[in-house]
């Protein structure tokens, strides 16, 4: 019996004796210790991330690492349709402080005052965006999240309230999985200043599996996607430290080094290595995570 569990740790339900396996992706560091007693009476404990990992055996929860999958046939590289003569990024997400939106529209609001032909697409909706979008306003010095309206009309708002001209936004709604490789078609840099990732962020996974050039930030679950010349990490992580919640390991990139790789990325757009991104997640496909899965339960 497999029990996907998070944050907060619950079993399945069973009516007879069977080999209960828990697959983990946490954010909260270190968990509360009544999730790891809870924990520690599962059969076995498979995680997503090298950093989800190392946390559990730091609270004594042995562990078998295996990254998610992406779907790589779906997701893959496909010439620009619609804004062949427009540099485009992207930051996707479901919208909340962990995500770390605000340190990215710091840098877009700068970089899109020095550059006329940029856009800026985002994908933020999600089915629990009215609770977690209010949590963008743990982050300091950036403007509050207010609703408005509906949520549309909220997001459109605050992001111009970061000085963004809402002529260079796009803010999709909810689209079909399915659909979102039309939309990477068009990116020529991702963003994701992410400031914890339990998982490998499989929004980044898709996005590279397109052959699309990522900023990531160097920390927690973004670490196992991070390889020579495959995307622009944001090495300075300051720490975070926040009075209700657990965030060791979290990191805070600097909204300087985001803006200097979004103009490395504007200069270079035309020499990025589409080849070199691509393999470099390849490995990553469902067909190999549920094998490993199937081969680890098989033991």
């Amino acid at each position: 019996m497999l029990s996907g569990v998070g944050n907060q740790i619950k079993r399945q339900p069973i009516t007879k004796k069977m080999r209960e396996v828990a697959v983990i992706f946490f954010e909260q560091n270190p968990l509360l210790t009544s999730e790891i007693t809870k924990l520690k009476e599962f059969d076995l404990v498979i995680t997503g991330s090298t950093w989800n990992k190392s946390a559990l055996e730091a609270m004594g929860i042995k562990t078998k690492l295996i990254i998610q999958g992406c779907d790589t046939d779906l997701f893959r590289w496909q010439p620009k349709k619609i804004f062949k003569d427009r540099f485009v990024i992207f930051s996707g997400g479901k919208l909340e402080f962990r995500k770390g939106q605000d340190i990215m529209l710091k840098a877009f609001s700068q970089f899109s005052k020095k550059h006329d032909d940029v856009i800026l697409v985002t994908a933020w909706r999600s089915p629990w965006e009215e609770m977690m979008a209010q949590t963008m306003n743990l982050a300091s010095n950036s403007p509050r999240f207010e609703r408005i309206l509906n949520f549309e009309t909220s997001v459109k708002a605050w992001v111009a309230d970061f000085g963004i001209d809402p002529s260079k936004c796009i803010h999709l709604n909810a689209i079909s999985n399915r659909l979102m490789p039309e939309v990477f078609r068009e990116i020529d840099l991702a963003v994701f200043t992410n400031r914890c990732e339990g998982g490998t962020n499989l929004v980044a996974m898709e996005a590279m599996n397109a052959g699309v050039m990522c900023t990531l930030s160097r920390n927690t679950g973004h670490i196992d996607l991070i390889q020579d010349n495959n995307c622009l990490p944001l090495n300075h992580q300051s720490q975070i430290a926040l009075a209700a919640n657990s965030t060791e390991g979290w990191g805070e990139s600097s909204v300087e080094e985001t803006l200097s790789t979004m103009e490395a990325a504007y200069r270079g757009r035309h020499k990025t290595n589409v080849k070199t991104i691509v393999d470099s997640v390849a490995p990553y496909s469902w067909e190999r995570t549920i094998a490993l899965i199937a081969d680890e339960l098989s033991q």
